[in-house]
């Protein structure tokens, strides 16, 4: 359990896996869909904008959270021959985690850990939430994102129903 700003400047020793310039992200303005920006007496052009501008807010940067890398079957209320790969893709240990290292620990009664995990909170005087992160498609998104979901959006071209509208 760390701050979301943590993950946000993560850089782990072997060079493999690296922070999310996305974590805490609040709004993300592409630079086609701006007229200018005005920072004091300051005029840039969106034409001299070399990439999106993320806002990110350090009340969302300075949340603990505590992440588990989640299979599931999101987005699918049901399989069929036609969803079956993409399905299959859904439910696979991306390659990016095996650099994260040595050991796995595989939580078979989610539910059941969800339940153990509110208790303990509760039990210490915490409070806390719970939530799977929605992907946006940095490319496209273009203003606010949900308040709702502040500390579990992250970018990634990523284009499935669950997502974030871009």
């Amino acid at each position: 359990m760390n701050q979301i700003r943590r993950f946000k400047e993560y850089k782990d020793e072997v060079g493999e896996l690296r922070g999310d310039e996305y974590e805490g992200i609040v709004a993300l303005f592409q630079p086609n869909k701006v007229g200018m920006i005005k920072i004091g007496d300051k005029i840039i052009p969106s034409n001299e904008l070399a990439a999106p501008i993320v806002i990110q807010m350090d009340h969302v940067l300075n949340k603990n959270a505590f992440c588990l890398y989640s299979l599931n079957s999101s987005g699918f209320d049901s399989i069929s021959a036609e969803t079956l790969t993409e399905f299959k893709r859904t439910v696979e240990i991306h390659e990016a985690c095996f650099g994260l290292g040595n050991y796995c620990v595989a939580i078979l009664n989610a539910q059941e850990f969800i339940k153990r995990c509110q208790i303990a909170i509760k039990k210490v005087g915490l409070s806390g939430n719970l939530g799977l992160v929605k992907y946006f498609n940095e490319r496209n998104f273009h203003g606010y994102l949900p308040e709702k979901y502040h500390g579990y959006q992250n970018g990634a071209y990523l284009n499935t129903k669950e997502n974030i509208e871009s």
